[in-house]
């Protein structure tokens, strides 16, 4: 007993070093609660055999989204238990009252969330399937096979109501008891008698907390990590050794006050573990989005290439198209188009149509396949005077840049504004290199493309009338 009595004066003066450090930061507090918060609901229910990952735990209880594939009964069980958690805390704050055994059955009640069908073991050790009802004392025994092979009895049906009322009144006796002493006893005795068809493990760590809370300290976090060592203390217990589950219990506790610590010296709650637990949701989140906009090509001579083969050709052609439909209106019209790319360039003059040979040339001497930082084509209208404008002429040019960079290109479209009586640009669109422009896109450019040129001369013309 003389190592016990020692951790517990240990525990006692790590409490008062945690005391003696409050109020916390209003921002450490809030992050100490959520990671005691994320943690007790994750290893509680991981113990029962929850299968939400730590980081879908907290993307349910923090953001309200249900990731992963689960049973649904395990996402409502995770934040009912979470509930249960805000009761715990606000019984214990209240020093009016004392936790009750109609208060246990409230929170199994609340923790189960609904009836169902669950595989069991009868008496003599035959499978069985039995409902579960929350919050209802077991009406059939409720063993279990071990590890061993061996089945565990637990309390019948028929002394549980008795046993349940004497465990409630022995712990009303016990006040004068350390508050880790009086959690070890009230957990192995709820649990021996498992007075719920599910759920006991549960209650019996949210009673845990419910007096460690009560009395000062922060929650109790059983980890599921060490789950073989907690089973363990309680089977020791079962033979009438109480001091392992109490020692265990204690340094469970010790983590607790240690992170609450940490928070108060502003040093990070972060363990080993949490960044591998944040990188495997990530990877879970990213695998289940969309592809759509995934980075497919960098920015190379042939990808430039491609995409003014593929689709930059049918552009430029219906560019050219209509341009050529303003041709009779103007004097001397000479458009171009010119292709840069990282300091070679070529420029193609034109009339009507697009002769694409030098260009074509040009990539046959540059078929290497390095990546390059940008690139850009340029189609550019060139009308030197309108031929009716008399002393007063006036010109037209205009352009339709794609601007390529690393992983993006964007068309930038010119277009007439009234108030600067000449081009502005605008941005058409932004796609990812390996999506090409659609024959809608195109048509749509095309339209607005011819819109411009008319708009500029009908504007343009009628001013000159008008002086």
């Amino acid at each position: 007993m003389t190592k016990l009595k020692d951790l517990l004066q240990k525990l006692d003066t790590k409490k008062a070093e945690l005391e003696s450090l409050k109020p916390l930061k209003k921002n450490w507090q809030r992050k100490l609660d959520d990671k005691y918060r994320l943690e007790w609901n994750f290893h509680s229910n991981h113990i029962e055999g929850n299968t939400l990952t730590y980081g879908e735990t907290q993307m349910l209880l923090f953001f309200g989204k249900a990731t992963g594939e689960h049973e649904k009964r395990e996402y409502d069980e995770m934040e009912a238990h979470d509930v249960a958690i805000k009761m715990v805390t606000e019984w214990a704050q209240d020093e009016s009252r004392d936790i009750t055994e109609s208060d246990l059955r409230e929170l199994n009640k609340i923790i189960l969330v609904k009836p169902f069908w669950k595989e069991a073991i009868t008496e003599d050790g035959q499978e069985t399937r039995k409902q579960i009802i929350p919050g209802q004392y077991k009406t059939s025994p409720n063993s279990v096979r071990m590890k061993s092979g061996e089945i565990h009895h637990y309390a019948t049906p028929e002394e549980t109501p008795a046993k349940m009322k004497d465990l409630m009144e022995e712990y009303q006796k016990s006040k004068d008891e350390h508050p880790i002493v009086r959690a070890a006893k009230a957990h192995h005795e709820f649990t021996a008698i498992h007075p719920f068809d599910d759920g006991n493990g549960r209650v019996s760590r949210l009673w845990v907390n419910y007096i460690m809370l009560r009395a000062g300290y922060p929650p109790l976090i059983i980890r599921v990590d060490n789950k073989e060592a907690y089973l363990t203390a309680l089977q020791k217990a079962d033979t009438g050794d109480l001091v392992p589950f109490i020692e265990f219990l204690i340094a469970e506790m010790e983590w607790s006050l240690n992170k609450a610590i940490d928070a108060a010296h502003g040093q990070s709650l972060e363990e080993p573990g949490d960044l591998d637990k944040k990188l495997a949701l990530l990877k879970k989140e990213i695998a289940g989005e969309d592809s759509e906009n995934d980075i497919k090509m960098n920015l190379t001579y042939q990808v430039v290439r491609e995409s003014l083969v593929d689709w930059g050709s049918e552009l430029f052609d219906e560019l050219a198209k209509v341009t050529s439909k303003f041709n009779e209106f103007y004097d001397q019209p000479n458009h171009r188009l010119n292709v840069r790319m990282e300091g070679r360039g070529v420029s193609l003059t034109f009339r009507d149509k697009i002769d694409y040979t030098k260009l074509n040339e040009e990539f046959r001497y540059n078929e290497t396949n390095h990546e390059i930082r940008e690139a850009e084509a340029i189609f550019q209208t060139h009308f030197a005077a309108y031929k009716k404008s008399g002393i007063n002429p006036f010109g037209c040019s205009y352009s339709v840049r794609v601007i390529y960079d690393r992983y993006t290109y964007e068309i930038h479209l010119g277009y007439f504004d009234k108030e600067a009586q000449g081009q502005k640009t605008k941005l058409f669109k932004k796609n990812l290199l390996h999506k090409p422009l659609t024959s809608e896109e195109i048509g749509e450019i095309a339209l607005q493309w011819g819109n411009t040129l008319f708009e500029h001369l009908d504007y343009n013309r009628k001013k000159n009338i008008k002086q």
